[in-house]
């Protein structure tokens, strides 16, 4: 049996060669306003989920990891996002956290012309990881979660004219985990009541 080891080159070769079976148009997106003008590729943002999905479901964690790490000419297009949903698609809340944890988003380049919301972008990957890990039956790690999360939204988060946090959602998520906890809200139900997954 012969072992090949995954790297990134040998990634970008299995992309390029399903790109050339995939056609789809590029979309220009311009914000005047801003000074803003990109070319957004969806074959590539389709390629990067589909990969990742493989990986996931595969429990792959080592081509996973490779994938998260992986260039991309697109602004817009963020592997490592990609990698983190598939996951918690798959319900593996923990190798979504290890992706997480190496690849936090407040590290992120700031984009010129966008608003930096990338404290948010944080904040909202844990209440995600929160809520997988209490569906999962973890409470502890979710405790965990919601605890960075809040701690982040509470020093680094936006505020309104009044100095509060933008964010007041998180007593109802407390809420919502101690509920599931004690077992009087049915852990089935957690994914009904958390914040639904939006990554790109």
């Amino acid at each position: 049996m012969v072992c090949r080891s995954i790297t990134g080159a040998t990634l970008a070769f299995e992309r390029q060669r399903l790109r050339g079976a995939l056609k789809r148009p590029l979309v220009e997106f311009v914000h005047a306003d801003r000074g803003i003008g990109l070319m957004l590729d969806g074959v590539g943002a389709d390629i990067s989920k589909a990969t990742a999905r493989v990986a996931a479901s595969r429990k792959d964690y080592a081509k996973a990891a490779v994938l998260a790490r992986m260039p991309s000419t697109n602004v817009l297009i963020e592997p490592a996002k990609h990698v983190i949903h598939a996951f918690l698609e798959e319900g593996n809340w923990r190798a979504a956290a290890d992706i997480a944890k190496k690849h936090d988003p407040r590290r992120k380049k700031l984009i010129a012309g966008f608003d930096d919301d990338r404290a948010k972008q944080y904040v909202d990957l844990y209440v995600h990881l929160a809520f997988a890990a209490a569906y999962a039956g973890d409470d502890s790690a979710a405790i965990t979660f919601l605890d960075q999360a809040e701690g982040v939204d509470r020093t680094e988060g936006d505020r309104d004219e009044d100095g509060l946090p933008g964010s007041l959602w998180f007593l109802r998520h407390y809420t919502y985990l101690a509920g599931a906890r004690e077992g009087l809200l049915p852990r089935r139900y957690l994914h009904l009541l958390g914040p639904k997954l939006y990554f790109l």
